[in-house]
């Protein structure tokens, strides 16, 4: 039977947003080298020959920006800039000043744009992680290559932005992170979407160009050894399927890579000074440059050239000095090798542990601290075969070393042939970083052979609970088959109820639920979970367990988020069918028929949703601005509770990390057929900003208030300030009012403070939730429990 799955909430926008402030601020208030431009820079600014940057490639981008600024287009005197550089970067900047005026800060307007790409890539890396580890480690990691000073430095601040290549980075980065993606969603789009990336990082800096190409060739070898593997014919058919589709996703992302930079090799073709389908002219100038003598370099001024060994041809073979040209600099290595390799790999050591200030030639001692962040780079780089060992038995390990490979060949080639530059191993050492990640990641996440992730691996044990009662044990005592015959030996259906609130109508919601219940089976079991920390409430359970026997009570030490309270009560379950939902009457009982009559229909999970009717308009909105802040680190439910769920179906996903409402989200990617349903509309809202900001945090514990007011007091004051510069800004630019500088700094103070001491708040709560993971903090422990909790135990075991 076919399922159609529906696309359930998902609330990372939050952590788009959260990685783009990090960023931002990172642009913005860091600098690793002292010497680099102003942010607020404006072009004439930049171009100036005193005030500017003394670096050629940004200046000449300036000017091709001008040109189009005033032109719309590059005219003929000035078309050897499109000859020699892709002309992405130069559009991009032409547009910022189309938009924004001849004066406007491009640099901050780069700024803002490298930390949107960059956010939305970190943003990919952090939903493949968030399958390998636990959510505060996935959350966490895409941020660790920016601890290190040349992420930071080539990415975001002013010296990397105005070369251009941040953004073909970014670019390039996320395309890599979009095929796995791709393949685990088995959708086309997101590959054309890869291609599309990729071509885009071509086209702003022409090295890219160069790995395409490399990745298209592999590509080749690639589809040719996924054929010989669909040639098995003891090939499992879903593994068969995979192929398939990693087959096609690949050719997919490649051709419409190649055909996106298609135009401009047509456009070259037709240049009567190029005459060929080459991307840029730079390889004329490798010839011409490795042609020369060192006088004739030195002349004008290219030690830097000497240096990096661009002119090894001529020094290797003298018949080659002053006739440039591709057959002779090919013939010069091909008749000495040994001098040619020699020499280039005798420069790798000083350009590889050169100076962060460096970005052409080797002209400063590297510090102490520099010299060991290189270090650390090396071993990244030394570390993918390794890694790449251990993730061999993965499905998605040969797109994984295609990736690596070519990108590891492309540049061994380029370094080969041209002359070396530090801007070049700046490219490598942040891939490095971000591969490490993403590989030792799989590498930990398959480290048990227990159940399989969706993309072929092996699930992590996610954060295991450690309980201070003992909980049945799950496997044993339901692994049985799913079937409604068996209900002599448990029962058809567990609603496991919070009681987070001590003024819980439990009398009346009991009554309710056993005469919803009735009609559908009499077997049936209903665990009372009381968090509410309250007196009243654990009287009432006790004295509705005495009575009917179907009632179990648990009352769990301290108050917890509403995921771990779930998860105690599905523990402590029996029934085939597991209900979830609250006991304050805003989940109705009378619609757990509609669900499990869902559920018939063939769908292992089925997820009730409620519309909020009865509070009043501000009341909602606060809570929705709550949920916004905490949801992520509170992980409650909201819409999202109610739900009824086959314990089969947890069984065959492996070990979850019982976060709701990722639940239903880790589900639905392992495989198992969703389904939602409109409940209407429900009565108040179940939690309050209040509420969510006391049960806010990631592990079983509560983060301290402290981290949750600086991070909504943080907020809200960027947010007052944000709103201040806002109205500063129209009655600059439509009342005529001038301000004087204090008021616009004052407000930027506002706005800046406000969104580190925000950040600061959401880093401390994620490393607090991190220290309670790594030393196994229980997820929760039950204080005292109904009698009958021992005799259900003991008879789900039989």
């Amino acid at each position: 039977m076919n399922h159609k799955k529906v696309k359930l909430d998902d609330r990372n926008g939050m952590w788009f947003f959260l990685y783009f402030l990090v960023l931002l601020s990172l642009g913005w208030l860091v600098r690793d080298v002292a010497s680099q431009p102003s942010l607020w820079a404006t072009m004439a600014e930049f171009v100036h020959p005193q005030t500017g940057t003394s670096m050629g490639d940004p200046k000449s981008f300036a000017m091709g920006a001008m040109n189009f600024y005033q032109f719309g287009m590059i005219t003929e005197p000035n078309m050897w800039l499109i000859r020699l550089w892709p002309p992405g970067f130069m559009f991009l900047e032409g547009m910022i000043l189309k938009l924004f005026g001849v004066n406007a800060p491009v640099i901050f307007v780069l700024l803002i744009l490298a930390s949107l790409m960059g956010a939305f890539m970190l943003f990919i890396l952090r939903k493949h992680l968030m399958l390998l580890v636990s959510p505060a480690i996935a959350t966490l990691l895409p941020l660790l290559p920016f601890a290190f000073p040349l992420p930071r430095f080539f990415l975001l601040q002013p010296n990397g932005l105005i070369l251009g290549e941040s953004f073909a980075i970014i670019f390039f980065l996320t395309a890599l992170l979009l095929l796995p993606l791709a393949l685990r969603l088995r959708s086309i789009w997101v590959a054309i979407g890869a291609g599309l990336l990729l071509a885009l990082s071509a086209y702003f800096r022409s090295q890219f160009e160069l790995i395409v190409v490399v990745l298209s060739a592999a590509g080749v070898c690639l589809a040719i050894l996924l054929c010989c593997l669909l040639l098995k014919k003891e090939q499992a058919a879903e593994h068969r399927s995979h192929i398939k589709w990693m087959l096609a996703l690949v050719a997919v992302a490649m051709i419409t890579a190649n055909l996106s930079m298609l135009p401009w090799r047509v456009k070259n073709y037709f240049d009567p000074y190029l005459v060929n389908m080459s991307w840029v002219q730079t390889s004329q100038l490798i010839y011409i440059n490795a042609s020369k003598t060192n006088k004739e370099l030195l002349d004008v001024g290219g030690e830097w050239v000497i240096n990096g060994g661009g002119n090894i041809a001529c020094n290797v073979e003298p018949s080659y000095c002053g006739n440039p040209g591709k057959d002779g600099f090919y013939q010069a290595l091909i008749k000495h090798p040994r001098q040619w390799f020699g020499r280039k790999i005798s420069l790798l050591g000083d350009y590889w542990f050169s100076s962060l200030a460096d970005l052409g030639g080797v002209i400063r001692i590297s510090s102490f601290m520099e010299n060991t962040t290189n270090f650390f780079y090396l071993l990244c780089v030394l570390a993918t075969l390794p890694l790449l060992w251990m993730v061999r038995r993965h499905r998605n390990f040969l797109l994984y070393g295609w990736i690596c490979g070519a990108f590891y060949s492309c540049f061994a080639v380029v370094l080969s042939l041209v002359h070396l530059e530090t801007r070049y191993f700046f490219v490598i050492k942040i891939f490095a970083l971000f591969s490490t990640i993403g590989l030792s990641c799989l590498a930990w996440g398959m480290r048990h052979p227990g159940a399989e992730l969706e993309d072929g691996g092996t699930a992590p044990t996610g954060n295991a609970a450690v309980k201070s009662v003992p909980a049945p044990d799950a496997v044993t005592a339901h692994s049985a088959p799913l079937t409604v015959g068996a209900v002599e030996e448990r029962p058809l259906l567990s609603v496991v109820v919070a009681v987070t609130h001590d003024e819980c109508p439990l009398e009346k919601f009991y009554a309710r639920l056993v005469a919803a219940l009735t009609p559908l089976s009499s077997n049936i079991e209903i665990l009372l979970v009381d968090v509410s920390g309250g007196q009243r409430c654990w009287p009432i359970i006790e004295q509705l367990a005495e009575v009917d026997a179907r009632v179990v009570g648990l009352q769990l030490s301290h108050s917890l988020r509403a995921s771990s309270v779930y998860k105690a009560g599905f523990d402590y379950s029996r029934g085939n069918w597991v209900v979830l939902m609250s006991g304050d009457l805003n989940d109705r009982p009378e619609d757990i028929p509609r669900l499990y009559a869902k559920a018939c229909e063939g769908y292992d999970i089925v997820i009730g949703r409620v519309k909020v009717q009865q509070d009043s308009l501000f009341l909602r909105c606060k809570a929705w601005i709550a949920q916004q802040l905490f949801g992520h680190l509170a992980e409650t439910v909201h819409a999202n509770g109610f739900s009824i769920i086959a314990r089969q179906s947890l069984h065959r996903s492996g070990r979850l990390m019982w976060q709701l409402p990722a639940l239903d989200k880790q589900l639905e990617k392992r495989g198992v057929a969703a389904a939602s349903i409109d409940l209407g509309k429900a009565g108040t809202l179940k939690l309050t900003a209040g509420d969510m900001a006391q049960s806010a945090g990631t592990s079983g514990t509560a983060i301290p208030k402290p981290m949750l007011l600086a991070a909504a007091g943080g907020m809200l004051t960027a947010i007052i300030a944000f709103l201040c510069g806002i109205v500063l800004l129209w009655q600059m630019l439509f009342d005529g009012v001038s301000f004087s500088g204090a008021a616009t700094l004052i407000t930027s103070l506002y706005f800046l403070g406000g969104l580190v001491i925000s950040l600061l708040g959401f880093i401390g709560a994620s490393l607090y939730a991190l220290n309670d993971e790594m030393k196994h903090v229980p997820k929760y422990s039950v204080w005292r429990s109904t009698e009958n909790v021992k005799s259900i135990s003991i008879q789900s075991a039989a």
